[in-house]
């Protein structure tokens, strides 16, 4: 007799993230990949295997001379790793993209400086793996081909630091110092916000404003 075995990988995405036809804005992090306005939350994906395959290769190759039979090997894995490394987060992207827009007839997000988290040694690692501006250039994307309205807000808006209640403006919660600060009370009418939620509904009630209407 003759058996075989087969591992299958499988990454789950909610079918539901959102809810049906709703009015979402999201907030674009590191730690996660998102958090909606409603506070479901898309986690980053563990790209670790992929990553420590793709360092071990280059790692390999610095070794040998270059177009040696074993520096032709490596870069051979190499190049195999990043491919899935890209296909997986790809997919993820594609799933997550999917069920967005999907459950949606309005999407607000804003137009994050993720060059500038490049310079933090405390974000640049996790930008260059989860590569956040490929996921909103997804979403864009599909919003267009499926007619859901899609606002990107300037990059200067005070999304974090700006209470969704009573829209004043906490400046001790600003800057990449401070991005520590994951949960906070508004000083001047004392609601305890979530940083990423409150960010993800000043984004749509700012992305509402644009487009002249209010949420359902």
């Amino acid at each position: 007799k003759y058996f075989a075995v087969f591992n299958v990988e499988y990454i789950y995405v909610p079918e539901k993230i959102i809810g049906p036809q709703m009015q979402v804005g999201i907030d674009i992090g590191c730690s996660k990949l998102a958090v909606l306005s409603n506070g479901q939350e898309i986690p980053n994906l563990n790209l670790e295997k992929e990553t420590d395959n793709i360092i071990r290769y280059q790692k390999t190759m610095s070794h040998h001379k270059q177009g040696s039979i074993r520096y032709l090997e490596a870069q051979k894995l190499y190049n195999k790793s990043w491919e899935k490394f890209l296909n997986k987060r790809d997919d993820y992207y594609n799933k997550a993209v999917s069920y967005i827009v999907k459950n949606s007839i309005f999407v607000a997000v804003q137009n994050e400086n993720i060059i500038s988290w490049k310079h933090n040694p405390y974000l640049s690692h996790s930008i260059q793996i989860n590569a956040p501006r490929n996921f909103l250039d997804k979403l864009e994307k599909k919003c267009q081909q499926e007619g859901v309205t899609f606002i990107k807000l300037p990059k200067f808006f005070p999304s974090t630091k700006k209470c969704s209640k009573c829209q004043k403006i906490n400046e001790n919660i600003s800057g990449l110092e401070n991005l520590g600060i994951r949960d906070w009370d508004c000083p001047h009418c004392h609601t305890h916000h979530d940083r990423d939620v409150n960010a993800a509904k000043n984004i749509l009630n700012k992305g509402l404003e644009v487009v002249g209407t209010t949420a359902q």
